[in-house]
């Protein structure tokens, strides 16, 4: 709008099908396998879970999605104990390998 020339520095036109973007997997992008717990001084905490299984390719797009259903992982305390954790919603995050 106001003229300024722009530099295209990186594109990613998703057409691959079937991607998979697990850590290591991808080499433009990374999605997640992880909680988002913040507990705040209530004690709420997140209610959903990262899962790279979430983003994939189809039909020329990237698809991130969100849904209800359980998911669970082994998780480790900060004394070092391994405990079963999960969540009542599952969805996808990415972000650029840099």
């Amino acid at each position: 709008v106001d003229g300024t020339e722009y530099r295209l520095v990186m594109s990613d036109e998703f057409e691959m099908e079937g991607r998979t973007f697990a850590d290591g997997e991808d080499p433009a992008w990374t999605s997640m396998d992880k909680h988002d717990d913040i507990m705040d001084s209530a004690g709420y905490g997140s209610l959903h879970y990262y899962n790279s299984s979430q983003v994939t390719t189809n039909g020329g797009y990237l698809n991130v999605t969100a849904k209800i259903g359980k998911t669970t992982w082994l998780d480790q305390s900060l004394n070092k104990t391994l405990y079963q954790d999960s969540r009542n919603y599952v969805s996808g995050a990415i972000s650029d390998r840099d």
